[in-house]
């Protein structure tokens, strides 16, 4: 919202806190940054269209903030028996982000000294903690294998400090957990304040199910009513 300060600096942020009931819960990063379509940790700033509201409620917010909120928390399926969220099954490749000038120079090393899908998968396994400060502090290296720990600095000696590269390649989803139970379900979005229902129809949108509160009953979007 716009002020009217003269005697601080004006705020330009807004905070969307993150709660969450136990320390295990749900969290799609690997599916937020297909949305955003990035290949690394986006970080928490986003920088969001406030777009266009007109309508009479006192406090719209974008669309965008929905979408990206259940994006990261909420599972498009759960199972309707034990309420377990399905999760990705992940695998990592040796596809970097071309766009990036290191990660360019990483490839071309690769193949110049004839890099193997092996050579790859032992510098994610070893990943930094057999380089510099990390050798102090980190003991990850010691427990892969004789074979692994020789191909990775097989790979680092060719690579130099272009090994990391390798480390934050792409993940690729090769399918989703399964509690054992048959009995699928969407997840669900609650909003307690529901306002004018952006939160439900971005649900919906989003193949998710939705339920919504509000000491008003809801009029803007009777399509959602139900």
């Amino acid at each position: 919202m716009p002020e009217a300060a003269t005697n601080r600096l004006a705020n330009r942020h807004e905070y969307i806190i993150h709660l969450a009931p136990r320390p295990s819960y749900y969290y799609d990063l690997i599916g937020y940054q297909e949305y955003l379509g990035v290949n690394a940790n986006p970080g928490d700033v986003w920088r969001i269209n406030p777009e266009r509201n007109l309508g009479a409620h006192l406090a719209p917010f974008p669309s965008e903030i929905v979408r990206r909120a259940i994006a990261l928390a909420c599972p498009p399926q759960v199972c309707a028996e034990c309420g377990t969220p399905r999760r990705r099954v992940l695998e990592r490749t040796s596809e970097l982000n071309s766009d990036r000038p290191q990660a360019r120079r990483a490839m071309e090393l690769a193949r110049k000294h004839g890099l193997t899908e092996a050579h790859i998968r032992a510098i994610q396994a070893t990943g930094v903690s057999d380089v510099g400060k990390a050798t102090k502090f980190q003991n990850g290296t010691g427990r892969n294998s004789a074979e692994v720990q020789r191909l990775a600095a097989e790979a680092k000696e060719a690579l130099g400090g272009y090994f990391r590269e390798f480390t934050f390649a792409r993940k690729r989803t090769v399918g989703w957990t399964d509690c054992g139970h048959n009995a699928p379900a969407r997840g669900v979005v609650l909003d307690p304040f529901t306002g004018t229902g952006t939160t439900l129809r971005v649900a919906t949108e989003a193949g998710r199910d939705a339920i919504g509160v509000d000491l008003v009953p809801m009029v803007e979007l009777p399509e959602l009513t139900r």
